[in-house]
């Protein structure tokens, strides 16, 4: 099947999508999808670590056992000087320890709130935050 162009770069059919973005490859759609999902991340991060004036960047869970994603946020952290560091990957999984470690760390430097105050917000923009 012919390609067609997308921004200058041409993309085929046969075998499935090909293309290349910022002098990347993707082999598949899923590749391109979670590189974009992987730079909104980044670009979150980046803000927050520009907001809060942190010198330090910590990745864990599901999403820190992804080579790519960790490659980018260390990408970020050189760029601004700031530490970065991960968890083993066998510590990674556990989403329910990391949530238990940042609410342990919170209640030592003194955070607390009411049950009342407490609640999820979807949408919840890191600049809102309160940062004890």
């Amino acid at each position: 099947m012919q390609g067609f162009v997308v921004e200058r770069e041409k993309v085929t059919h046969a075998v499935g999508i090909e293309f290349t973005f910022e002098n990347k490859v993707f082999k598949n759609s899923t590749s391109y999808l979670q590189e974009t999902a992987f730079s909104m991340i980044c670009e979150a991060t980046e803000r927050a670590l520009l907001l809060t004036k942190s010198r330090e960047l910590c990745v864990c869970g599901g999403v820190a056992q992804s080579t790519r994603l960790k490659e980018m946020l260390c990408n970020i952290a050189k760029e601004h000087n700031v530490k970065f560091g991960f968890a083993p990957n066998e510590f990674n999984g556990d989403n329910g320890a990391m949530i238990a470690y940042v609410a342990e760390r919170l209640i030592k430097s003194g955070y607390t709130s009411k049950i009342e105050e407490c609640g999820i917000e979807q949408r919840y923009r890191i600049e809102k935050a309160v940062v004890p």
